[in-house]
């Protein structure tokens, strides 16, 4: 069954989000074709264009509502550009340190509402174990990749719950400008002193370009579907992340991809097609509660009906 229109707008949006997500990998790895690039400067230069990007409709949107708006949650704000911040900073440095399948993990976060829900949490999360299959890999730097993969995600999720709490208040623009307006400055401070000097201005412009698609379109896609699906299934769905990620670099790079993360692949898909599925009203089922109107008999406390 066909999810509501709104809805299916929302696991589109996020879907596709995750897809543009999935080319950072190779971004970065074209930028370090033109010569070497600290990950704390990849960072800074792709939060700073988000943050660029983002500007101008922060402002427009923010002059629309006037000076007679509640004021900014600033706890809140900062807290969630401290978490996109490190978010971003850890993704990098962990590809920097290991291979495309290990830095592009995540774990699973949110409130499963319901039985299927939980199911394809499981899933999912089983299905990514067998897709990146660390056991078979080198345990030197992918122990370190891996725990800076793993950080990377905690905070990933921390951030997604601080936009959901955010999201009924300011559009996506506001919402991408404030988070890199907190990020940028801590994570330049974090940038060598003679970065700029050691890294090619070709290398600059390919993180740069990655900071519009895959950071600001992203961002935004991103936002604007976690407005009408829950954050639980928001998560799930991002593992399409790490399956396309992944896989995309087994036939780009060679990175191997056997039988067993085929599998880990189909089951990630499985609870993406399981969570879009619950979303769909049961047959038969009338407009929720909450949407009756005081002109509906059945409605709790509506009118008796006219006599016969």
């Amino acid at each position: 069954m066909t999810p509501p229109p709104g809805a299916t707008r929302g696991y589109l949006s996020v879907a596709s989000a995750a897809a543009l997500w999935a080319t950072w990998p190779f971004v970065l790895r074209l930028a370090t074709r033109f010569g070497p690039m600290p990950a704390p400067l990849q960072a800074a230069i792709a939060m700073g264009v988000l943050g660029l990007c983002a500007a101008p409709g922060a402002f427009v949107a923010r002059r629309r509502r006037g000076p007679g708006g509640a004021p900014l949650p600033v706890t809140t704000i900062v807290a969630f550009g401290l978490a996109g911040g490190g978010n971003i900073a850890l993704f990098f440095a962990a590809y920097a340190h290991t291979r495309v399948a290990v830095a592009v993990a995540a774990p699973l976060f949110g409130e499963p509402t319901s039985r299927r829900s939980r199911g394809a949490a499981a899933l999912s999360v089983l299905g990514l174990a067998l897709l990146l299959a660390p056991w078979e890999a080198d345990q030197g730097p992918v122990l370190l990749g891996a725990a800076l993969g793993t950080g990377s995600a905690v905070l990933y999720a921390a951030a997604v719950l601080l936009q959901k709490r955010l999201a009924g208040r300011y559009g996506e623009s506001e919402l991408l400008a404030y988070h890199a307006a907190v990020a940028f400055p801590l994570l330049l401070a974090c940038v060598p002193l003679d970065a700029m000097n050691r890294t090619s201005a070709a290398s600059v412009a390919v993180v740069a370009l990655g900071g519009v698609g895959p950071g600001f379109f992203a961002g935004g896609l991103f936002l604007y579907g976690l407005r009408s699906i829950p954050s639980s299934h928001a998560s799930i769905l991002t593992l399409l992340e790490p399956f396309l990620a992944t896989t995309a670099a087994a036939f780009v790079y060679g990175e191997r991809l056997g039988p067993t993360a085929v599998v880990g692949a189909a089951a990630i898909l499985l609870g993406a097609a399981l969570v879009i599925r619950e979303s769909a009203p049961p047959a038969g089922a009338g407009p929720p509660l909450g949407q009756r109107t005081a002109r509906d008999p059945s409605a709790p406390g509506g009118p008796a009906p006219p006599p016969p």
